[in-house]
């Protein structure tokens, strides 16, 4: 017995296993070129597979429900000749969306080691950016060619089926069933998506081999502000604010209220040094994580970053610092007002973050002129508004740099951003004020070009470790042009990366990649040391006032690296929609509706091992500190409005 499908349904039907083909072709590349995850075994391998092609399935049953919707309400236009001409353009656009997202996934994941995600998102907000920067970065006339060529086939391959579907004349009766059967299917898929789909393993790179990159996309648009009480683990608020206290108080901090959980980490700083308004320049270092400093082993890495090497010999150099997030606005968010990273996105990007409690206001308050200097065009990323919300008098950016000598469409190269910087404090220190002159940089970024000559690496080569070596050179030579002026011996200089260059790994949070140097420097000030404590980009601003010694109040989240014991260091990062929380060499991850995961952390800080001991408080100060972060944020407990 046979059961004839009308034409429409089975035009959907190719639609659907087309869609099916594609993603499986995808997460096999995926498997056989890109993981970093030792080859697994075909007993790993079938639950990733099966697991992928259910959400591909509720992925196809969801956004195929539309074409069968079409085909259905506008049956008798489609008949027409232009129906019908509407009706192949439209599919041959569909087909090429398919095919380039298809590549851009491939791409995105050599990138980012992840399904599309919140970086993808906001990609796409800046297309300036994130165009020009594919543009220089690939070879557009080899790759976009098949995207159009593989589209172009599939839709000679697949135009009687088309033809037929739209020239189907069945009664409205006859399409409802299956039209009904579609809408079912659609909403069984978007259930199922919106309440999974279930991890394939406890890797974290096969989970997201697993997954459907339309999924993730949809899920990182809509979720970007992820809401923490009843999807995180919680606890009560006296107890929370207990716990944070233990952990950030020093014997110099007096905390202003114990029991008031609206102002858990507000306290009051004594300085343990006299006070000094030395000048303050802050370089944020585009992607330079430890991976260039120390884990490609002395050798290596002193050829990537021998300034780097110098400064850290000469300077105060901290070890084992940990980044917030992989991305430039969790390191802003860090380092300029030490808020603790919670689920989503960082609050560079979040409503509300205006007048938030910030390294350039305190500074500010204490006489301090305050400057910006980026390379690049400074309304990327929303970071123009957020300079000028949290305290900086002046924000300058590329169209300010007055010799640009070599552009990428990031921005400026490293030197003439330096140069720029040269410029701007040989003014401001004719003013007898402090300044407080904070510069990020951009050549370490993807297309990894830079001006010919500097190193003895081609840039034309456009090799992430040779951008580094350059980025390692402009830091030297500003250094040394710096040693040249009368304001250089009452400067103290931080250089720290914002994030690691690439998040790689097993883990939900691969916790390795987000290690940064960080080093203080200021030749007869601050005397040369190395500190092996577990540390954050959230110490920045306190250790930094400390060295000053600033008397202040403030609710930030980082310690007093120069007050903090070597075993009550800790670190706390964000990756995707989880939080990592680190003490010593074991770490808790908070995860959505999910129990927490534990490990351990080598020695050599290279590799994750997964551990079911949970290590006692732990997940506690984990829950304490990003609960609270999130809770003061949204009272606007945690901006000086409300000091006033």
């Amino acid at each position: 017995m046979t059961f004839p499908l009308p034409k429409s349904q089975r035009f959907w039907l190719l639609c659907f296993a087309l869609y099916i083909a594609v993603n499986l072709g995808v997460r096999i590349t995926l498997i056989t070129a890109f993981l970093h995850t030792s080859a697994p075994d075909l007993g790993t391998l079938l639950p990733v597979i099966g697991y992928g092609l259910i959400n591909d399935i509720a992925v196809a049953s969801l956004l195929s429900f539309p074409i069968f919707m079409l085909l259905f309400v506008c049956r008798k236009w489609w008949q027409t000749r232009v129906g019908v001409g509407v009706a192949f353009i439209i599919f041959f656009g569909v087909l090429c969306l398919l095919s380039f997202t298809a590549l851009a996934e491939l791409i995105f994941w050599n990138e980012f080691d992840s399904r599309f995600n919140t970086t993808a998102v906001y990609y796409l907000i800046f297309p300036r950016e994130v165009l020009g920067n594919i543009r220089e970065s690939f070879d557009l006339s080899l790759l976009l060619p098949p995207v159009f060529i593989s589209a172009f086939l599939l839709l000679i391959l697949s135009r009687k089926w088309l033809v037929a579907a739209l020239r189907e004349v069945n009664e409205r009766a006859t399409l409802l069933k299956p039209l009904g059967l579609a809408l079912i299917l659609g909403c069984i898929g978007g259930i199922y998506l919106y309440f999974g789909p279930v991890h394939a393993s406890q890797n974290r790179e096969l989970n997201e081999v697993a997954e459907n990159g339309y999924h993730t996309f949809l899920g990182a648009l809509i979720q970007r502000n992820t809401k923490y009480h009843g999807v995180y683990p919680s606890m009560d608020k006296r107890k929370a604010a207990k716990i944070l206290q233990n952990e950030l108080g020093n014997a110099n901090e007096r905390f202003l209220s114990l029991n008031d959980y609206d102002q858990a980490t507000m306290r009051h700083v004594t300085p343990s040094r006299p006070l000094q308004k030395k000048n303050v320049v802050l370089v944020i270092e585009e992607s330079f994580g430890s991976v260039y400093f120390d884990d490609n082993g002395p050798k290596v890495a002193e050829s990537i970053s021998p300034n780097f090497h110098k400064l850290a010999k000469e300077g105060l150099y901290f070890s084992n610092v940990y980044s917030t997030g992989d991305r430039t606005v969790r390191g802003l968010e860090a380092l300029l007002t030490s808020f603790a990273p919670i689920p989503g996105i960082s609050t560079v990007r979040r409503p509300e973050h205006d007048g938030m409690y910030s390294l350039p206001w305190v500074l500010g308050q204490q006489g301090y002129e305050t400057t910006f200097l980026y390379a690049g065009h400074s309304g990327f990323d929303n970071m123009r508004q957020y300079w000028e919300s949290i305290g900086y008098d002046h924000v300058l950016e590329q169209d300010d740099i007055q010799n640009k000598g070599f552009e990428t469409v990031w921005g400026v190269a490293d030197e003439y951003l330096f140069e720029e910087a040269i410029k701007r404090m040989d003014a401001k220190t004719q003013n007898k004020k402090p300044v407080f002159l904070s510069l990020l940089t951009t050549t370490n970024h993807r297309p990894f070009t830079y001006p010919k000559g500097r190193i003895k690496a081609d840039p034309d080569e456009k090799k992430r470790e040779n951008s580094a070596t350059y980025a390692d050179w402009s830091i030297g030579q500003f250094i040394e042009q710096a040693k040249k002026k009368p304001w250089f011996k009452d400067t103290v200089f931080i250089f720290i990366g914002d994030h690691g260059p690439k998040v790689f790994g097993s883990e939900s949070v691969p916790i390795q990649a987000f290690r940064v140097p960080l080093v203080f420097y200021a030749p007869g000030f601050i005397e040369p040391a190395k500190k092996d404590i577990t540390a954050s980009s959230l110490d920045v601003a306190p250790t930094l006032l400390s060295l000053l010694g600033i008397e202040y109040d403030n609710p930030f989240f980082g310690q007093d690296l120069l007050q903090a014991q070597k075993g009550n260091g800790h670190a706390s990062m964000s990756y995707n929609f989880t939080v990592a929380y680190v003490e010593g060499n074991k770490a808790v991850v908070l995860k959505a509706n999910t129990p927490t995961e534990n490990f351990i952390i080598s020695e050599d800080y290279k590799s994750l091992s997964r551990t079911s001991i949970i290590p006692p408080g732990l997940e506690k100060k984990a829950i304490a500190q990003t609960q609270t972060g999130y809770d003061l944020y949204y009272n606007h407990k945690y901006h000086v409005l409300n000091a006033h």
